[in-house]
C-alpha cells in the first residue's frame, strides 16, 4: 500500500479513545468520513476563527453513553447523553448532505467559545439521528 493509501485508510480515533469507547458499548462507529466544519466567532487555545469553513477527515462515534466527533485526531465534540448541555446546547438534524450538528463550543469545552456547525457525511444520516435522539435526555 502506498503512502496515499495509508493516509486514506488510517484510523482517526486514537487507540486509548477507541478502547474507552468500545467499553461503553459502540452503537455507531463511522470512521474516515468527510466533515465540513463551520466556525463562528470560535476561540480555543492557539486558535481563533471568525467565520472559517473547512473540510476534514474525521470520525463520528455513538456509544450507549455519548456522542463523540473527531476532527482529524482532535476531539471536536464529546457530548454525554446524561448531560443537560447535550440537550440544551446541541442541535441535530438529518439533511441530504449528512448529519448536521450545531453546538456552542463552551458548553462542551471550558477553554473554548463560539459556535460550531458540523456536517458529517454518513451513509444513513436519518438512522444515525434516530440512534442519537433515542439516547438523549428529554
Amino acid at each position: 500500500m502506498g503512502l496515499l493509501g495509508r493516509f486514506r485508510s488510517r484510523d482517526l480515533v486514537p487507540r486509548p479513545e477507541r478502547a474507552a469507547l468500545a467499553a461503553e458499548g459502540l452503537v455507531v462507529d463511522e470512521r474516515n468520513i468527510s466533515l465540513t466544519v463551520r466556525f463562528r466567532d470560535f476561540r480555543a487555545p492557539g486558535r481563533v476563527h471568525k467565520g472559517r469553513i473547512t473540510r476534514f477527515r474525521g470520525a463520528l462515534v455513538v456509544t450507549d453513553q455519548r456522542l463523540v466527533v473527531f476532527m482529524g485526531r482532535d476531539r471536536l465534540l464529546d457530548a454525554p447523553f446524561a448531560s443537560t448541555a447535550t440537550r440544551d446546547a446541541l442541535e441535530l438534524s438529518a439533511t441530504a448532505d449528512g448529519l448536521d450538528l450545531a453546538f456552542d463550543a463552551a458548553a462542551f469545552h471550558p477553554d473554548r467559545s463560539g459556535g460550531v456547525r458540523v456536517v458529517a457525511r454518513v451513509a444513513d444520516p436519518h438512522r444515525l439521528l434516530e440512534e442519537v435522539l433515542g439516547r438523549r435526555p428529554r
